[in-house]
């Protein structure tokens, strides 16, 4: 055999092992771009296709410079060009599948960070609740935009007292003076309340079951301070229960003075309560 026959037998034996080569690198690729298996913990499937596929690249690009058939280049060029598409493909969906991943951790981290804001921010605007010589204190605060007066009016009068705690009634404003807790069960029932101490545009303070709940007022420049206080002479797991309606009856009285009506938040409630909880039980657990 002279060297050029077997020139050529080495040229077709090398092309041979070539597209032998590059139909499972191919369909390697394929799986890799239609297969999600890329994700498997631990994987190498992606990297060493990938190198597999630059180190085949490099090969057929020097087979298409070095070869002296134009048959041969053209068959070197045809499998580089869908080897590099494939390449492209697989580092697209290889990619895609990351952005996706990132994405996801992004959400997830979104819903985190506004979580911890939102308990946060819950943390703020939760009541303090203390022990005191006689029971315990809660002592809600507030500042705002509103002056003292549209306040007190908001808070004693029953067309807007109503809005925001639908149960009160005021029969008479004054020291000594009471009040209805409407049980609005259609009965028309209802059980009075005696007002302990009130100031107009000062403060109001009325029983409240076994304690009270005091209202206090005070300017600050343009705006209004609002404490609300409940003494509490036994802790039980009703209070907070209590506390969480208090918070809430603050948030429909704050859309009162923004000439807004707002209905009951039954799930903003829930998650107070669960706030609340939190703060009464180790006191409860303590008392035990």
């Amino acid at each position: 055999m002279n060297k050029n026959k077997l020139k050529k037998h080495v040229y077709a034996a090398g092309i041979a092992f070539d597209l032998l080569v590059y139909l499972p690198v191919f369909i390697s690729n394929l799986a890799g771009i239609f297969s999600k298996s890329l994700f498997r913990e631990k994987s190498l499937f992606f990297p060493a296709i990938v190198i597999i596929d630059v180190v085949m690249s490099v090969h057929y690009y020097s087979n298409i410079k070095d070869s002296e058939y134009q048959g041969e280049k053209t068959l070197y060029f045809v499998l580089l060009s869908i080897l590099s598409a494939s390449l492209i493909g697989l580092v697209i969906s290889y990619m895609y599948w990351i952005l996706c991943l990132l994405s996801f951790n992004c959400l997830i981290c979104g819903i985190i960070i506004l979580n911890e804001m939102l308990l946060r921010r819950m943390s703020e605007v939760l009541a303090s609740l203390e022990k005191t010589e006689n029971g315990y204190i809660a002592i809600f605060k507030r500042q705002w935009e509103n002056a003292v007066e549209e306040v007190w009016s908001a808070l004693t009068e029953n067309n807007k007292l109503q809005q925001w705690m639908p149960n009160l009634e005021v029969v008479d404003l004054r020291t000594n003076g009471t009040m209805k807790f409407n049980m609005n069960d259609g009965t028309g029932e209802f059980f009075e309340i005696t007002i302990l101490d009130c100031k107009e545009n000062s403060y109001w303070q009325f029983e409240w079951g076994e304690g009270s709940v005091r209202f206090e007022l005070k300017p600050a420049e343009d705006e209004c301070v609002v404490l609300l206080k409940e003494y509490i002479p036994v802790l039980n797991n009703h209070i907070a229960k209590d506390l969480a309606g208090w918070q809430i009856c603050l948030e429909m009285l704050h859309e009162v003075l923004k000439g807004r009506q707002m209905e009951f938040p039954k799930q903003s409630w829930e998650a107070y309560y669960e706030e609340y909880q939190k703060i009464v039980h180790p006191l409860l657990d303590d008392r035990e």
